[in-house]
């Protein structure tokens, strides 16, 4: 159900309120949400108030969550409307709720700050790169999500997930920034899409341990 169409507000936040209830069940400490409108569905006279409706519809989400002890996260990418980074920053403002926070997978950040795919209007990106979207994302930061990106859509759509090692992330770079964000329970490495995902979990997970133990040698 998309948050951002008019009327959809109360349909949604019950539907919202029963995931919450399915990660207290399980045991989840957060839960992720997407904007769900497709890049260029929303009409340029509608793109502002499907904003601010979003926002709208997000701080209640938040409210909600919170009086489960669930996190909310929105987990920004090219396959979701309002993508740039300052409509990210924008709309954390716009939200304005201490439950509600950005979900960071550096794919997605990679192709919505340094690519600009499918974008509305003209392309925005950032000229320090991963390092400076996390500096913009400062304090705003809820979850992690980590992977390679080669600049390239999965299907015209998403970011492609591809494997650590192959894309154009410096990862051991941007460690520092990473594991100086506070209150993450875990990272998450995030393999979506990618054929022979579970093969690569294994050394996926070395991979994403040396980044961890350059804290430790800190």
């Amino acid at each position: 159900m998309n948050p951002a169409t008019a009327g959809n507000k109360q349909k949604y936040l019950e539907l919202f309120e029963r995931y919450v209830e399915l990660c207290v069940d399980i045991g989840s400490p957060a839960i992720r949400v997407d904007s769900v409108a497709a890049p260029g569905s929303i009409p340029d006279n509608e793109y502002k108030p499907a904003f601010d409706r979003l926002a709208n519809v997000w701080r209640d989400a938040a409210s909600i969550a919170e009086k489960y002890g669930i996190r909310l996260v929105w987990e920004f990418e090219p396959g979701f409307a309002f993508n740039k980074p300052s409509e990210i920053v924008a709309m954390h403002d716009r939200v304005n709720h201490t439950n509600f926070n950005i979900m960071f997978d550096t794919s997605h950040a990679y192709m919505c700050g340094i690519v600009g795919a499918r974008q509305h209007g003209h392309k925005e990106t950032l000229g320090g790169g991963l390092r400076e979207f996390l500096h913009l994302l400062k304090g705003r930061i809820g979850a992690i999500h980590l992977i390679d990106s080669d600049g390239t859509l999965h299907a015209d759509e998403t970011s492609t997930h591809r494997p650590f090692g192959e894309g154009f992330i410096d990862f051991k770079g941007l460690a520092p920034q990473l594991l100086s964000v506070p209150n993450i329970d875990w990272w998450c490495i995030d393999l979506c899409f990618w054929p022979g995902s579970w093969e690569l979990v294994e050394s996926s997970l070395e991979f994403v341990e040396n980044l961890l133990n350059q804290k430790v040698a800190a």
